[in-house]
């Protein structure tokens, strides 16, 4: 058995907290995905777009290409739904934050709203990769979505797009009335690492006394830069999201830190309670799959409603691919359903 120790533990007679072995693949059989046989039938033509990421060998052609796979998608027409991009003001001393409002066409009086966080492993990425899900959202819930564009990691770590992202938020909120928002029916969401921010923004939301939102919304989330869990250790496949990637993308937010600044690794933040009511969707083939539930089960100890979806054969990403498939459609439900509910909740 593994004697490798973690900052988890459990409660001794005296209340101290004392170290558990964590269990790692290897203890348990767990070998890498075979990733061509387990994904979703509508999806197998998907695995092998693109090589291995290298992120730590060539950082600036993953961007490109990932760039290229935006440009190559068709636009969509602003009919039903509408959009503009904005300047809004940073954190003090801050650049500026690039923002997209979303809103549907024609909507009648202050509308329920979602601020929304990319994703791209801290490192790459734009709101342009999930404009097509953000439209539909927008169409299917009736809501308005501010999407945040954050600063990119090696260049600017921690906190750098956490303070992005959290600006975007407090502007939505101060300038509700001008946006046709209802800022007391509100979620904050991400996607993979914006799943990640969108959580710490969640924390540090309820720390700072910032209205209570009604739904926090993980897709995917990147929460646990200790990259150790079983499925983590699992991770190791081609052509998608991996174990090496994702300790790239850990070490340039962190920016070597020892010690993981607050608000920077959900998956070891200590205290989760006060949280909004949280849905997370994960596949069941993505190495984030140990850390959602984990991050799961911390979150109903600690009181907060959770509602937990684990899709068979979705790998990392699923729901922002472009086409369709069983599960990304069964997803899209799930997340509109969700959405629907926590705002009339309100």
């Amino acid at each position: 058995m593994s004697t490798r120790q973690t900052t988890r533990g459990r409660l001794d007679a005296a209340g101290d907290r004392t170290p558990m072995t964590a269990p790692h693949a290897a203890d348990f059989g767990v070998v890498p995905f075979d990733l061509p046989a387990r994904i979703e039938p509508d999806r197998q033509a998907v695995y092998g777009l693109g090589p291995r990421m290298d992120l730590a060998r060539d950082l600036a052609a993953a961007r490109a290409a990932a760039a290229e796979r935006v440009a190559a998608a068709a636009p969509i027409p602003q009919t039903d739904v509408l959009w503009r991009d904005l300047s809004v003001p940073g954190a003090a001393g801050d650049p500026v934050v690039l923002v997209r409002h979303y809103r549907p066409a024609g909507a009648a009086g202050a509308t329920a709203a979602l601020l929304w966080v990319h994703g791209g492993g801290h490192v790459m990425g734009s709101i342009e990769i999930d404009h097509p899900n953000m439209v539909g959202l927008v169409r299917e819930v009736g809501c308005s979505v501010v999407a945040a564009e954050w600063r990119q990691a090696p260049e600017h770590p921690f906190p750098a797009a956490h303070d992005d992202c959290f600006a975007a938020l407090r502007w939505m909120l101060d300038h509700a009335e001008e946006l046709g928002i209802d800022a007391s029916r509100y979620g904050i969401g991400g996607g993979s690492s914006g799943g990640g921010v969108a959580a710490g923004i969640a924390l540090r939301a309820r720390d700072e006394h910032l209205p209570p939102a009604s739904i926090l919304l993980l897709v995917n989330p990147m929460l646990d830069d200790r990259n150790d869990s079983l499925t983590a250790q699992a991770g190791k496949v081609e052509g998608t999201w991996n174990h090496e990637s994702n300790a790239f993308g850990w070490r340039a937010y962190l920016g070597g830190a020892t010690e993981p600044p607050p608000y920077a690794v959900p998956g070891r933040h200590l205290d989760l309670g006060g949280l909004p009511p949280t849905l997370i969707g994960i596949g069941d083939i993505d190495m984030f799959l140990q850390e959602s539930l984990d991050f799961a089960s911390r979150l109903s100890a600690a009181g907060t409603p959770v509602e937990l979806h684990v899709y068979p054969g979705a790998l990392h990403g699923w729901s922002s691919m472009p086409g369709d498939s069983a599960r990304k459609a069964q997803f899209l439900r799930d997340r509109d359903e969700a959405l629907r509910q926590a705002f009339a909740a309100r």
